[in-house]
């Protein structure tokens, strides 16, 4: 299947979850883990008294050392004042070392001048803009970093130290909007104006908008906030509910939840938005696109649990509550969508277990389900245990951190299957032929292809495709010959059925993929064959003769072009077959010097068949694509004047007359041979042609 595209209270988080995982295809449960590292709250610098309610965001190699690190926020550290923790990572997947970011106050040590207030969750949300296109920040990473409890979003930028074993603060700066947000969402859309600096989306789900169907009731609110590369803003654009192209959201909904940008350069601006109090808590996302004029919503369109068949996950599994863009091969590219429904049921129907679901997106950024990790798949040894809350999903965040390319995905939970000891497990995946692409990102998993070539576009390699030129992502193979359905050649066979002393043969057609309507071609005897006797009396179909008139190919939008050959045509009997149209169709003849009036020269002492398809209500046909047997197109017959003459016969397509061309062609493999069966031709009136 496939379609377009306050925070409640906050559980206490205290597991993440690592995944080694790009997605092409989908997968069966058990091929994603190969091997898993596990570590301890310790190295994440997380006290003993602080809660894990986490927010989880990739910032890059921000100390130089060619490895992706992760920003933690904890908002409800120092009892609710808030922190984030820079996690270091080394390339085995390990924390080399941390840096916090606080406010100073009693009794905390802080490495922020700005003075937070008691309650303000700084660490809510986070978003990393990079250098923001240089200028001011430039070599320095910024990241956005919401302190809702102090309708604040802080942008704090860091360098590495000068020894490059950690970093530092640089610089700090309270964002200032046209009015107080409280930001619960934030995300790097990419630079929508043109103007080389990325913007940033800012959410509010607790937001009141003009709409809600209840006063008191919050809908939400998401705010684009375009930047200069100075840190300020330039403009703001606001999408609610009931203006802009947002359509109307229910009370609670949450709209803004949680972001993610889908947007590729050159391409539309869309923006996934998490409204996971969608249909009482089951949850779901809009996915807008935006004008890339004025940034209106051009569209909006709703992806939940029941367009993915995800009704297992339970009517409060808060859908959307959490949202990670998947990036594709190429750069600036985008492959789909992580969604995390922390409040999922387990297999035994208990709340709070949580899951993900894998979307990818294809070209008019329809999102398809590739893949739901939860307790029924398995694809996390450890992550689940019955009646544990664990809430599986509550955050997600994608980095590289072996350096191959290809993205770890961290996942937040709120415990681990224990209930109590919070851990990060580092899944690497399978790469069975060992090509540098784990077989959940491999488009041919079984056969090695570094360079994943996909010709058709269908998500099946060039290696492993049966039908590499026409996109067939099912491989459907039905004769199992090798070529796939979707290509399957038109195939002619000229096969002996008669002996020496009563030589005869059966014309067989089958229409692979296509639909065949005419056929132009030649029988032609072996070079040994003489032009007397049985080669002379040579028939097809119990008595066809040319036909008068036979149509020849269009040039183009003209009138049918035909020539006169002043002939009877076939007789319909049971030597000619029944999809060939007697009135139309016939043979004839070619003298030894290949002369035939009405035509350039032919081949010498040949039998030549001009067969017409009868018709039907998608126009003349001798066989057709949903054909399952071979079509008999009918017999050909011969009066031998002796015994011992060549029975071979040659079969071929003849430009002389049309421009039909041969796929392939060749005689008998050796005299008195039963058929031709490597001979594959298209005729040049098939209605799906097949190359």
């Amino acid at each position: 299947m496939s379609l377009f595209l306050t925070k409640c209270a906050r559980r206490l988080g205290r597991a993440l979850f690592l995944l080694t995982i790009l997605f092409l295809e989908p997968i069966r449960a058990g091929v994603l883990v190969q091997n898993t590292v596990t570590l301890d709250p310790h190295s994440l610098a997380h006290n003993a008294d602080e809660a894990g309610d986490r927010e989880l965001v990739t910032i890059g190699d921000i100390n130089g050392d060619g490895v992706d690190d992760l920003a933690i926020g904890i908002p409800t550290a120092y009892l609710g004042k808030g922190a984030v923790v820079i996690a270091m990572m080394r390339a085995d997947g390990s924390v080399q070392r941390t840096f916090r970011l606080a406010s100073s106050g009693r009794n905390l040590p802080g490495t922020l001048s700005s003075n937070l207030g008691a309650t303000a969750g700084f660490g809510d949300a986070i978003a990393t803009l990079g250098d923001l296109g240089g200028g001011t920040f430039s070599g320095e990473t910024v990241l956005a970093i919401a302190a809702p409890g102090d309708a604040k979003v802080l942008l704090i930028a860091l360098e590495p130290t000068e020894d490059g074993a950690g970093i530092a603060v640089s610089s700090e700066t309270d964002i200032a909007f046209a009015h107080p947000l409280v930001v619960r969402a934030l995300a790097n859309i990419g630079d929508l104006d043109g103007d080389g600096v990325p913007d940033l989306a800012l959410g509010q789900p607790d937001a009141v908008s003009t709409y809600c169907p209840l006063p008191a009731s919050p809908c939400g609110t998401v705010v684009i906030a375009f930047m200069s590369n100075n840190g300020s803003v330039t403009s703001e654009k606001h999408l609610e509910a009931g203006l802009g192209g947002v359509p109307l959201l229910a009370p609670l909904e949450h709209f803004g939840f949680s972001l993610a940008s889908l947007s590729e350069p050159r391409a539309t601006h869309c923006v996934a938005v998490g409204t996971p109090g969608h249909a009482g808590d089951s949850g779901g996302l809009l996915l807008l696109e935006l004008s890339p004029v004025n940034f209106s919503v051009l569209s909006a369109s709703r992806i939940d649990q029941a367009s993915l068949s995800l009704t297992s996950w339970g009517s409060t599994a808060r859908f959307g509550a959490s949202l990670e863009t998947i990036p594709g091969r190429q750069a600036g590219e985008v492959f789909g969508l992580l969604v995390g429904a922390p409040n999922a049921l387990d297999q035994n129907g208990n709340a709070d277990a949580g899951g993900l679901a894998l979307l990818s997106k294809d070209d008019q950024a329809n999102l398809s389900l590739l893949l739901a990790v939860d307790q029924a798949s398995g694809e996390v040894p450890g992550a689940y245990a019955s009646g544990i809350p664990t809430m599986f999903g509550q955050s997600i965040a994608l980095a590289d951190v072996n350096g191959d390319g290809l993205p770890e995905i961290f996942i937040d939970a709120a415990t681990d299957s224990t209930g109590n000891a919070p851990s990060i497990y580092a899944n690497w995946a399978l790469d069975a032929d060992d090509d540098g692409y784990p077989d959940i990102a491999d488009n041919c998993p079984i056969l090695r292809n570094p360079n994943q070539d996909d010709s058709d576009g269908d998500g099946v390699g060039d290696v492993c495709d049966n039908c590499p030129d026409i996109s067939n992502s099912d491989q459907l193979n039905a004769d199992t010959a090798g070529t796939g359905d979707a290509c399957e050649p038109v195939k002619i066979r000229l096969q002996a059925t008669g002996t020496a002393s009563a030589p005869a043969w059966s014309l067989n057609l089958e229409c692979g993929a296509s639909t065949v309507s005419s056929l132009q071609l030649a029988i032609v005897p072996h070079r040994s064959a003489i032009s007397s006797g049985w080669l002379s009396s040579m028939d097809f179909g119990g008595g066809c003769d040319a036909p008068t008139t036979v149509p020849l190919p269009l040039t183009g939008p003209a009138t049918p072009r035909t020539v006169n050959l002043g002939g009877t045509g076939c007789r319909q009997n049971p030597s000619l077959g029944s999809t060939v149209d007697a009135s139309t169709s016939g043979a004839f003849l070619t003298d030894p010097n290949g002369i035939r009036a009405g035509y350039p020269t032919l081949r010498p002492n040949s039998l030549y068949l001009l067969l017409e398809g009868v018709s039907t209500a998608n126009g003349p046909s001798l066989c057709t694509a949903s054909d399952t047997t071979p079509t008999f197109l009918g017999e050909i017959v011969s009066n031998p004047a002796g015994v011992g003459e060549s029975l071979s016969l040659f079969l071929s397509l003849d430009r002389g007359l049309g421009d039909s061309p041969v796929r392939g062609s060749g005689p008998l493999a050796t005299p008195g041979t039963d058929s031709i069966d490597a001979f594959e031709a298209i005729t040049t009136l098939s209605t799906t042609l097949n190359r």
